[in-house]
């Protein structure tokens, strides 16, 4: 959100965070303090992934884990393919990057580096 907000943002980190919500709505939204409660009504209108490229042209990496179980892998595919196609259409596809890990729910030394992939 604030890479989002504030102009001044040239690059960001998103680890662990970012997938496309209807899949997140179904399993986690009512009993969560996500960013749903965050700004009332925003996720009517737009995905997170909508929200993110609002931060272009600032560069964005994105690390997910492929066994994370709050953001599930399928949802973690869709928003990296949208924000991937909003880059492009840009101009800007190199500012982007989606990684994926065979991790769960986590961030360590190893992310990222060797074994990341473009989503």
């Amino acid at each position: 959100h604030l890479t989002a907000l504030d102009p001044r943002i040239k690059a960001s980190v998103c680890c662990g965070w970012v997938r496309s919500f209807p899949h997140q709505a179904y399993q986690n939204v009512r009993s969560t303090i996500g960013p749903t409660k965050l700004i009332p009504g925003l996720y009517r209108e737009m995905d997170y992934p909508d929200v993110a490229a609002l931060g272009m042209p600032a560069a964005q990496l994105f690390i997910n884990g492929k066994r994370d179980t709050l953001f599930d892998f399928p949802g973690v595919e869709a928003a990296y393919r949208k924000l991937t196609a909003c880059y492009e259409k840009a101009g800007i596809g190199e500012k982007f990057r989606g990684s994926v890990y065979d991790t769960p729910h986590q961030f360590d030394s190893e992310m990222p580096g060797p074994g990341s992939r473009n989503g």
